[in-house]
């Protein structure tokens, strides 16, 4: 557990210590099965801290970064939101910070959500169905797990692609090492 802050450390979208963190998991199964279950959770905690940002905050989100992590380890990780949301909401607070005038902080806020608009709910594995032609595994918690038919148009696109790029640098890097990525959530 020592090695978590090295492992992690600041948490960016670009994190790339994959390898190390299936090593890791290695560990755990070694360690045995409450180890395995302890640990696992604790990891997969700081892997949706950083898809977090991206997947729920909208186009100028302002908020503050996160510590995650303090109460275990000395430090903990910060996670700072800004890297996470979309380039626009970087260059706005950039010009606001520097004081380049009133005029920046109107383009700077949220935007507006259309009057109206109306994105309905449909389960992961039917919205994946149709917008990817495939067909997940029946049964699964994506058959209960819901999200919105589309994107509303003030959802921020760049932070969701972010998140996203995460993910599949993790699955591709796990598959590298001859390790299936749901083999890890199956067994916690």
């Amino acid at each position: 557990w020592s090695k978590m802050p090295v492992l992690f450390g600041d948490l960016t979208p670009g994190w790339d210590k994959w390898d190390s963190l299936f090593t890791v998991f290695q560990q755990l199964a070694a360690a045995g099965p409450a180890q395995t279950a302890l640990g696992s959770t604790f990891l997969l905690n700081y892997l949706s801290n950083m898809a977090f940002p991206g997947m729920n905050f909208v186009q100028g989100f302002e908020g503050k970064n996160l510590t995650i992590g303090q109460r275990f380890l000395p430090g903990g990780s910060t996670l700072k939101t800004e890297d996470f949301v979309g380039s626009g909401t970087r260059r706005c607070r950039e010009r606001v910070l520097e004081h380049l005038g009133e005029k920046w902080m109107s383009v700077c806020r949220w935007k507006r959500p259309v009057d109206g608009e109306y994105t309905d709910v449909t389960t992961v594995d039917k919205y994946v169905d149709r917008e990817y032609g495939i067909n997940l595994p029946a049964n699964t918690f994506f058959s209960h797990l819901t999200t919105g038919a589309r994107s509303p148009s003030w959802e921020d696109g760049d932070g969701i692609a972010a998140s996203f790029r995460l993910a599949e640098a993790g699955m591709e890097a796990a598959r590298a090492l001859g390790i299936e990525p749901m083999s890890l959530v199956r067994n916690v």
